[in-house]
C-alpha cells in the first residue's frame, strides 16, 4: 500500500550537439515508457520509503516555434497526441539569460494540466555571441608589431568572451 502524498517530477532535454533535440525517457516502475523533450513522472513514496514512479506523461514532443525576448528566448513546444486529458498539451520553456547566477529551472506556471510554463535563468539562457558583438581596439605600431585586442560591445548579453 502506498502513501497519500506525491509530486511531479518533471524531465527536460533541450539541446544536444548533433543539432536534433533527443528525447528524454520518462517510465513507470516495471511498466510502458513514454519518450519526449518533456515529460512528467508521478513520484510517490511507499510505506516503507521507497520511491515509486508512475503515471509517465509526455508533455511536449514537437518544437512549434522560437520567439526572441530582449534577455532570452522562449521555446514552444506540443505534444503529437492526447496527453494528460487534453487534446494536446503546450509548454513554453523560457530561457532567461543571467550569466551572475547558478542556474535554476522552475515551474512558473500551469493553469491547467493542458498548458505549463518552465523559466530557466543562468548562463546557458544567454546566446552565444557573435563577431559582431565585439568592437576591436588595434595598439600603435610598436617594433613592427601591432596588437589587436577584441572586447564585448556595451550592453551585450551574450555568454563567450570575457566580461
Amino acid at each position: 500500500q502506498y502513501g497519500n502524498t506525491y509530486h511531479y517530477r518533471y524531465l527536460l532535454k533541450l539541446c544536444s550537439l548533433e543539432g536534433e533535440i533527443p528525447l528524454v525517457t520518462c517510465s513507470e516502475d516495471n511498466a510502458d515508457k513514454v519518450s519526449g523533450v518533456i515529460c512528467r513522472e508521478s513520484v510517490m513514496r511507499s510505506n516503507d520509503g521507497q520511491e515509486v514512479i508512475s503515471n509517465p506523461v509526455t508533455e511536449g514532443e514537437m518544437l512549434l516555434e522560437i520567439s526572441e525576448r530582449r534577455n532570452g528566448v522562449t521555446l514552444h513546444f506540443t505534444t503529437l497526441r492526447p496527453a494528460s486529458g487534453c487534446d494536446s498539451v503546450t509548454t513554453n520553456v523560457t530561457l532567461l539569460c543571467n550569466r551572475d547566477q547558478t542556474s535554476e529551472i522552475s515551474l512558473v506556471g500551469s493553469s491547467d494540466n493542458c498548458r505549463l510554463a518552465f523559466e530557466y535563468s543562468g548562463p546557458f539562457g544567454c546566446r552565444l555571441c557573435k563577431e559582431e558583438d565585439y568592437k576591436s581596439i588595434t595598439s600603435s605600431c610598436e617594433d613592427s608589431i601591432r596588437n589587436i585586442t577584441y572586447v564585448k560591445k556595451e550592453g551585450v548579453m551574450g555568454r563567450g568572451g570575457g566580461r
